[in-house]
């Protein structure tokens, strides 16, 4: 069973350090992945107006 959570505050940057590897796992090229680092970004903004949850491992605090 998962263990979801909604996002926490200050998790933004951990949040969008999780995205751009997940878009790097595809092999997209360096050029691409600049492009994708300089655009996307998870914001406290963004967390404020989107409900976004993250999976909660057992046994953590």
């Amino acid at each position: 069973m998962l263990n979801i959570r909604n996002a926490k505050t200050g998790e933004s940057e951990i949040l969008t350090n999780i995205a751009v590897r997940s878009e790097a796992y595809w092999g997209y090229d360096s050029s691409y992945m600049e492009k994708f680092q300089s655009i996307y970004k998870v914001t406290e903004e963004l967390m404020d107006l989107a409900l976004l949850q993250v999976h909660k491992p057992r046994n953590s605090i």
